[in-house]
């Protein structure tokens, strides 16, 4: 109960912070929003019957973030201009990401979970497949840039 509660106050709260005015139907969408978020937050951990121990080291993936997903956009940017004036644009590319992967398994799929989430986050690449077995994330790229530095970053 607490967990959803937790989810709830989040969720509810974040709502609230995009909204400008903050009459009575923004606070019931907040808290019909936050209802409904919580209660699938809960439901998928229970179904996933796991628990999630990330490491703070891993905090360090998200410092080249910022510069890729710019990068990523001004990319995507030029791609889309060079398509619309009807010259070629390369084709995208799939590639292997194999991070170390944790022995104890709340720490796995904590890991899988982060590096899913920090690969997809800029516009030019997202997370196609993960292996739980081995821990190979298998990414697409758009615009075959090669690696991108979070996926460097994740790889050490």
């Amino acid at each position: 109960m607490r967990e959803a509660a937790v989810w709830f106050v989040l969720l509810a709260g974040f709502y609230l912070a995009l909204v400008t005015e903050h009459d009575w139907p923004e606070i019931l969408t907040a808290a019909f929003a936050g209802a409904v978020g919580a209660a699938a937050a809960v439901a998928s951990r229970t179904a996933e019957r796991g628990r999630y121990r990330p490491a703070w080291r891993w905090t360090a993936w998200l410092v080249p973030l910022p510069v890729q997903v710019c990068r990523d956009t001004g990319r995507l940017a030029v791609l889309l201009a060079r398509r619309v004036a009807g010259t070629v644009v390369p084709p995208g590319e799939m590639r292997e990401v194999t991070p170390d992967v944790p022995r104890d398994a709340a720490r796995a799929s904590a890991m899988r979970a982060l590096a899913g989430w920090t690969l997809s986050y800029a516009p030019g690449s997202y997370v196609v497949d993960v292996d739980t077995e081995s821990g190979t994330v298998l990414v697409h790229d758009l615009g075959g840039s090669g690696p991108s530095a979070v996926e460097r970053r994740l790889s050490r």
